[in-house]
């Protein structure tokens, strides 16, 4: 059970977008269900993805795709 609070409507809507996403393209559902997982633990670990983190400024993260065209999570 996760700490942060998610609405019935909100999970729905995510299952729903993932179910969608999987029937366009083998995987692209899966993969978007872990990226939402992922946002919601970095939600539980209180940490603002968007925040200074020390020990990384200048640095950029690039996206790498595999070659089957989706990013690496």
């Amino acid at each position: 059970m996760r700490s942060v609070r998610v609405l019935e409507a909100a999970a729905d809507e995510a299952a729903e977008a993932a179910s969608w996403y999987e029937r366009q393209h083998p995987g692209l559902g899966v993969a978007f269900q872990q990226a939402v997982d992922a946002v919601l633990d970095l939600l539980e670990d209180k940490l603002v993805p968007l925040a200074s983190v020390p020990g990384t400024a200048g640095k950029r993260e690039r996206n790498v795709f595999y070659s089957n065209g989706f990013p690496s999570l």
